[in-house]
This record gives C-alpha cells, sequence and structure tokens, in this order.
C-alpha cells in the first residue's frame, strides 16, 4: 500500500509541475502583444510623419503636424521629438517669409495640443514682438524660458530685450513676469 500512495503522490506533483511551467510560458507573449501594438504605432506614425515632410509648403507641413500633437498625444518621444524639429524648421521659414499671422496660429495650435512645448512659446513671442503685442510676447519668451527646451537662452535673451525696451534698460521687476508664467504653466 506504500507503493501505490507515491503515485498519486507523484502524480500531482507532475501534475502542478506542468501547470507551472504552462503558466510561466504564458506570461511573456503579453508583452510581446503590447511590443507589437507599440511597433504598429510607431511604424503608422512615422509613415505619417515622413508624407508630411514631403508636403512643400511650410504652412501645410506646420498644420498637419499640430494635427499630429492633437491626435497622438501619446506618440513615442524620438517621432514627437522629430516631429517638433520639423514644426520649428517650418515656423522659421514662415518667420523668414514674414508671415508673423500664420507663425502665431500654428504655435497657439501646437500649444493647445501640448502646453509644455516650449519652442512654440520662442515662436509665438517673436510673431507677438512682430505685432507690437510687447506684454504678450514677454509672457510668451518668459514661458519658453521656464520649459526645459532647446531654444530657453534665446528666450531669456529675447525677454531681456523686451523687458528692458519697455522700462528703460532695466531689468528690476522682470521677475514678477517670470513668476506670472510660472503659475500659468502649472
Amino acid at each position: 500500500m506504500s507503493a501505490n500512495s507515491k503515485y498519486p503522490l507523484r502524480t500531482w506533483i507532475l501534475s502542478l509541475a506542468c501547470l507551472l511551467v504552462a503558466a510561466l510560458a504564458a506570461v511573456p507573449s503579453i508583452p510581446a502583444q503590447e511590443a507589437g501594438v507599440d511597433d504598429i504605432k510607431y511604424a503608422e506614425d512615422y509613415e505619417r510623419l515622413q508624407a508630411i515632410a514631403a508636403v512643400k509648403n511650410p504652412t501645410q507641413r506646420a498644420q498637419q503636424i499640430a494635427a499630429i500633437y492633437k491626435e497622438r498625444p501619446d506618440m513615442d518621444s524620438r517621432l514627437t521629438a522629430y516631429a517638433d524639429g520639423l514644426f520649428t524648421e517650418n515656423l522659421d521659414a514662415l518667420l523668414k517669409q514674414g508671415n508673423s499671422i500664420a507663425v502665431r496660429g500654428l504655435s497657439e495650435r501646437a500649444l493647445g495640443a501640448r502646453p509644455k512645448f516650449g519652442e512654440a512659446y520662442l515662436y509665438l513671442g517673436v510673431a507677438l514682438k512682430n505685432e507690437g503685442k510687447i506684454e504678450e510676447a514677454m509672457m510668451a519668451f518668459a514661458k519658453c524660458h521656464l520649459i526645459q527646451n532647446r531654444f530657453q537662452k534665446r528666450a531669456k535673451t529675447q525677454l531681456d530685450i523686451a523687458y528692458r525696451a519697455r522700462n528703460k534698460g532695466s531689468l528690476i521687476g522682470q521677475e514678477k513676469i517670470l513668476a506670472a508664467a510660472q503659475k500659468e504653466l502649472n
């Protein structure tokens, strides 16, 4: 009888081991499926950005990029950086053409979808400054300066120039604009 009692125990242990192996084999398939979805999204977004880059008109390109910002807030960070570069190139081209109205509209549209897009604040500030809206321009420059981006120093320089022009060469009180900009960003 002791020999018979060993077989059910072995069967039970073997069944438990098989169940454990099957459960462990199923676990890696979940991240693989998620990675597949992420790869598909990346490929779709990349193809869309490549099609946009082929568009010749800088206004149309920037409009399409602003639309992507709104539609795909979860876009891969590498593609977002690529889109940011395309967007700022287009705004630069529009500024060189003297089209401040388009730059302002496109910047505002992009900021509506991505309120922490520092580069767009610089271009918005330049457009506002060109339109003679110095107070609004200084606020945009301050926001660009406060957000981590590649144009922070340029925005601070523009803020200093605009503030000095309004305040007889003095920077006294500029911290109030920076504090107000920080409050709006939070």
